[in-house]
């Protein structure tokens, strides 16, 4: 009885190196853009049978055969759980990952609309234990803007920024303006924020008329 109880224990610790690659695999992947480096993967059983699980990773010879399924929300963990199946039998195994990643943060306060660049933020690695909300990666910089408020050295996420300004409000800024085949430009003062492809009010200082435009690039828009 002793000598089946260590069999059982012991299975699981055989055959967990392709499980851990695995799961540090998907998580390498998923972060590709950040990186994210993986120092080691921890694995235990948490349900069902050791005989089973070893009779599902004797099956394997590379990764994808295990053909593992992840829901987006278990990356923002470095721990979770995850089910391996073989015909109508099936364990569920617990991970835990250590590792670093690489991502911004404010160098400075933020104020709302304020756009990124390289001078507001700054790029350093961190333990990966949990986000709320994805980190924001490389291409944001110089093409997006803080949704509220950030304090300095405010992990900057997805659900903080918003798109880039390309128009701020009572800039002066260029607009064509289209009669057949005749283009003309203007320039004309906004009375909002703009983000790209965005309809805004702006006003001609001249005439004093209020024209719809439609934000085309930076300082630049089209008249409607």
């Amino acid at each position: 009885m002793r000598l089946l109880f260590l069999i059982l224990l012991f299975i699981p610790l055989c055959a967990q190196g392709i499980l851990e690659e695995a799961i540090a695999e998907a998580y390498t992947n998923f972060y590709a853009k950040y990186p994210l480096k993986v120092q080691a993967v921890q694995v235990s059983l948490a349900s069902g049978s050791p005989a089973v699980l070893e009779q599902i990773l004797k099956q394997t010879k590379k990764t994808q055969d295990l053909n593992l399924q992840w829901r987006t929300p278990q990356f923002l963990s470095q721990e979770g759980l995850l089910n391996l199946s073989l015909q109508n039998k099936s364990v569920w195994v617990k991970y835990k990952i250590k590792a670093s990643i690489q991502v911004y943060k404010s160098k400075t306060m933020l104020r709302k609309d304020q756009n990124l660049d390289q001078s507001n933020t700054y790029q350093v690695s961190i333990p990966f234990t949990r986000f709320f909300a994805m980190p924001i990666d490389s291409s944001y910089i110089n093409n997006s803007s803080a949704r509220s408020f950030l304090a300095a050295n405010t992990l900057l996420s997805i659900d903080k920024i918003g798109a880039q300004i390309l128009v701020y409000k009572h800039e002066i800024f260029h607009a064509t303006l289209k009669e057949g085949a005749i283009s003309l430009e203007t320039s004309l003062q906004a009375l909002e924020n703009g983000v790209l492809n965005q309809v805004i009010q702006a006003l001609n200082v001249q005439s004093k008329k209020v024209v719809q435009v439609k934000i085309t690039g930076f300082l630049k828009g089209e008249v409607l």
